[in-house]
């Protein structure tokens, strides 16, 4: 982990210094925010519905329909019995496993929820 941090700033300070803002895109400029966020100017003013409903009906003329908006499975099963303690569950997987998830990614567990075998990868 020590060699890629060297690694990584090594190449920062090889990198050539950015200009505050710099154009992008023609007559766009982008520049950083307090925050810190590059972007383009926030001053624009976000679509509202009328825009939303005239795209769709330009996407309805040129035969392209939306997609329906599905609410979730109806059907599904519902199994009510208790969840198992995030302690437990921890536990399951192997330590070389959670030594390495701690090292790459400083992964911790936080809960415990139920999800649907929709959302499943099978």
């Amino acid at each position: 982990m020590a060699a890629l941090e060297r690694r990584l700033a090594l190449r920062v300070s090889q990198r050539p210094e950015e200009s505050a803002a710099e154009p992008v895109e023609e007559g766009v400029t982008v520049a950083p925010t307090e925050n810190g966020i590059v972007g383009k100017d926030d001053s624009a003013p976000w679509p509202g519905t009328a825009d939303e409903a005239s795209f769709l009906a330009e996407q309805r003329v040129q035969g392209v329909v939306p997609p329906a908006a599905t609410a979730g499975p109806a059907n599904e099963p519902t199994d009510l019995s208790p969840l198992p303690s995030l302690e437990e569950l921890v536990q399951r997987i192997p330590a070389e496993a959670r030594a390495a998830l701690d090292d790459l990614f400083r992964a911790k567990f936080t809960g415990v929820r139920r999800v649907s075998k929709k959302m499943l990868k099978t």
